[in-house]
């Protein structure tokens, strides 16, 4: 409502990246703050900063920046949940980025949130502190990649399909290369890797973009909240996954876990990117689909 079309996919990264930069607060950040004035403490003012924030926002920002607009019946929805929900998953667009986010963040997340660590320490010997330092550079470069992204989209290429396309054969690249990089690796070329695991993730972003594209107006948000299930999904089966693989790997032989783990990761995020080329163009896409409505 507030922003036109053809800027979603850099707000988009910017809003990811200010998350991110969040994300990486609450870390060691938080962590001193705490020793400082106590963990109560700590918790009662982030409480009372998030209540504040979300009044402020009840307060200031409104559904429209032109309220006749919001009101018009001509923009109002002519969709019920259930003709919205049968127009999404009548449409393969769907089902396909919905795969690309499922197999991006699902690797990204596994690798981020958890494996990532164990993998520093117990493959290439590293100690706990220059783990942290590794994927803080994964941290940056999400932060970085995320907005360039959206920039890159909307204003070089102009394509959100192909940034989308270069985004999962970045990640897929940088994934493949931890997983094949020999034990006892340089920490200059692991940080470089997984900074471009960062960065080019960074880029799934734009998969909302490109959804919102194609779909139209009065079901942005089914479309939004259906490819950000899959989103979820991902995650979900990724983290534990590469768990069960890394168990047995290791059973094999020591550190061939974590290898094949990361080389399934790289290999996932190929695919996803296999199954983008089949997506249709953003705008052209879109216009289709109203004709077809």
């Amino acid at each position: 409502n507030w922003f036109e079309r053809n800027r979603f996919a850099t707000l988009s990264g910017a809003m990811l990246a200010l998350g991110t930069i969040g994300n990486t607060l609450s870390t060691s950040p938080l962590a001193y703050v705490s020793k400082m004035v106590g963990w109560r403490s700590t918790f009662l003012a982030l409480g009372v900063l998030t209540f504040l924030l979300s009044f402020l926002f009840f307060l200031s920002v409104k559904d429209s920046p032109n309220p006749e607009r919001a009101k018009n019946k001509e923009f109002q929805a002519h969709f019920s949940v259930k003709k919205a929900l049968l127009h999404l998953f009548g449409d393969r667009n769907y089902w396909l980025i919905s795969a690309g986010t499922f197999l991006r963040y699902g690797t990204f997340a596994a690798i981020q949130s958890l494996w990532a660590g164990p993998y520093l320490i117990k493959q290439h010997g590293l100690s706990a502190v220059t783990a942290g330092n590794i994927l803080l550079l994964l941290n940056i470069g999400l932060i970085v990649g995320s907005p360039l992204g959206g920039w890159f989209c909307e204003t070089v290429i102009k394509s959100t399909r192909k940034t989308v396309i270069i985004g999962l054969g970045g990640l897929s690249f940088f994934q493949a290369a931890l997983g094949m990089y020999e034990l006892g690796g340089k920490v200059s070329i692991l940080g470089m890797l997984f900074w471009g695991v960062g960065f080019f993730g960074g880029f799934g972003i734009i998969m909302y973009a490109h959804i919102k594209e194609l779909m139209p107006d009065q079901i942005t948000g089914t479309a939004l909240t259906g490819v950000n299930l899959f989103t979820m999904l991902g995650a979900a089966v990724f983290i534990h996954g590469l768990g069960s693989l890394i168990d047995r790997m290791s059973l094999v032989a020591q550190g061939a876990g974590y290898s094949r783990a990361f080389l399934v990761c790289g290999l996932s995020a190929f695919l996803g990117m296999v199954l983008y080329f089949f997506t249709s163009e953003g705008e052209k896409g879109r216009k289709d689909i109203q004709q077809d409505c």
